[in-house]
Parts: structure tokens; sequence; C-alpha cells
């Protein structure tokens, strides 16, 4: 099985925390820069690190980097990717494009469009047929992030950012999201003190992320469990059976965690954010495991 070359990105300051935790993963060759992470791995480590990061936004697998110094040096060095080994022709494909310090292209939309060009171009020759644009949950989600004149061109193996867990009302606001709960609680030691039965307690729980972040990381609950959508999905080299396998193992250890959960308890004086808590807890699957009350 091929090793490929790969890049997590995460919030500032929480790099150390991302390497240890891809090193936990099977990743070698780790690298951190300014909000994320490259590495190294085969094709296991990397769904590993899309079902087990609490700490990444995303998951990139490299396809190729090349210079640009024009507008036409991006849509050639975009189309000379095979397409047709990522993505079938009545496919669907979205573009993420980042550029800094570029001469060539400063515009993030137009460059997007360029990229999406080239790719329908590609296979529209070839097949006569042009893949669709999707930019909700498509098969695959091209990233290009474009640096001075340097080019690199990934798949977005996440599809979305990881710090959706799932359990969350995404109609309710909350002032941290779930990757940055779990890096707190990393901080704070929390996996070595709920290894050791000792507990937690949040006294202004709020909607409960912490609280359900905390139960996760304690009872080895993998935070991807509850996604139903990943960017590999639709790729043409996912392998499905190495992914259930990866599931059907990642719900073994929940199962044998939740067994030994230690005590996690939540306080909040408005009633409102406790029903929020509480439903995000039942979305969790974490029902009577986390004791809440109001006052």
């Amino acid at each position: 099985m091929p090793n490929y070359q790969l890049f997590a990105t995460t919030p500032k300051a929480m790099e150390d925390i991302l390497a240890d935790e891809l090193r936990s993963l099977g990743a070698t060759h780790i690298k951190t820069t300014i909000a994320g992470a490259y590495f190294e791995g085969d094709l296991p480590t990397a769904y590993r690190a899309c079902l087990w990061s609490r700490i990444a936004n995303r998951v990139l697998l490299q396809l190729s980097t090349f210079k640009v110094t024009s507008q036409d040096d991006l849509y050639q060095g975009i189309k000379k990717t095979n397409w047709f080994e990522h993505l079938k022709p009545e496919g669907s494909f979205a573009v993420t494009f980042n550029a800094k310090n570029s001469e060539a292209i400063n515009n993030t939309h137009f460059g997007a469009l360029k990229a999406k060009d080239a790719v329908v171009d590609q296979m529209r020759a070839k097949f006569q047929i042009r893949p669709n644009i999707d930019t909700e949950q498509p098969d695959i989600r091209i990233n290009v992030n474009l640096n001075g004149e340097t080019t690199v061109l990934s798949l977005d193996l996440s599809g979305e950012s990881l710090h959706r867990r799932s359990y969350r009302d995404t109609t309710i606001k909350a002032p941290i999201k779930e990757n940055l709960a779990a890096a707190l609680l990393f901080r704070s030691r929390w996996p070595n003190i709920a290894k050791h039965n000792g507990s937690l307690i949040d006294p202004m729980c709020g909607s409960g992320t912490l609280l359900v972040e905390a139960a996760m990381i304690a009872a080895d609950y993998a935070p991807g469990l509850l996604r139903s959508y990943y960017g590999f999905k639709g790729w043409k080299k996912h392998d499905a059976d190495c992914w259930q396998k990866l599931l059907d193992e990642a719900e073994q250890r929940k199962s044998a965690g939740l067994a030994k959960l230690p005590t996690i308890t939540g306080f909040d004086k408005d009633s409102r954010n406790i029903n929020a808590a509480l439903a995000h807890i039942a979305n969790a699957g974490l029902q009577n495991k986390i004791h809440l009350e109001c006052r």
C-alpha cells in the first residue's frame, strides 16, 4: 500500500497537540507549521486521521506541487493531474482555493473557477461528459493552495471541517468549537485524569460542548463516528473495506470505554442551555452518562 504526503490543518497554537495525536495514529515524518502539520502515511493512516483526530480541521492528501506565475500556469498545472483516477466523469466535485502573496492570482473566486475549468475541460475532452459542481457534499473536494509562486494541489479527505462531529444542533450558537474544546481538555491533562478515574465538573456548561468532548476522550470514542459524510467516500480510490474495518474497531473501543466512563457533571443557571446540552448529549449517545443540573 503506497504512502501519501498529507497535511492536517488546525487552529493556531494547537499544532503541537495535533502532532502528538497524528503520531499516536501511526503517522510518520511529522513536521509542524503554522496552523497545521505535514505528515506521511498509508491510506488506513489517512482514514484514521479523519476518524480519530479531535484537533484537526481538515486532512489533505497532496497530489502535486507546481509553479504559478500566470493564470494559465494554474489551469495547465491542474490539468496535468489525471482526474479520471479520482473522479467518475458523471461525478461531482468542488474546489476550495486559497491564495497568499501571489501576483498572478489574488481573487480566490476566480482561482477556484480557473481550477474548476481545468478539471471540467479535461473530463469533457476525454468522455464527452462533464462532472457536476456540488458545493455541499461533492464526491471529491479539491483544495488548491497558492502561496507566492508555489501551488499545492490536494484532495480534501475530510470533505467538511472535522470539528463538526454531528452531535451539535447547528441552529444553536456555541462560543467554542469542538476541536478547541478538545484542545483545552488535552492542555488540562484530562486524558490522564480520566484514565485514573478522576472527575470533570463544568460549572458553566452552556450547550455542553466541553462535556461531550470530555466524555468522548475518556471513553475512547472516535469523534468522527457520528459523521455520515467524508470527502473520500465518493473518491475512486476509496477502500470501503478498509474504512469499514476501522469503523468496526472504533465501535468496539467506544463500547468498552463507555462501560468505565468517569463522573462528568455540568451546571448552568439557564434552563435553555441545559436543554441544549441534553439534546447534544443524547445526539452523541451519551444520555445517562453525563449528569446535568440547572442551578
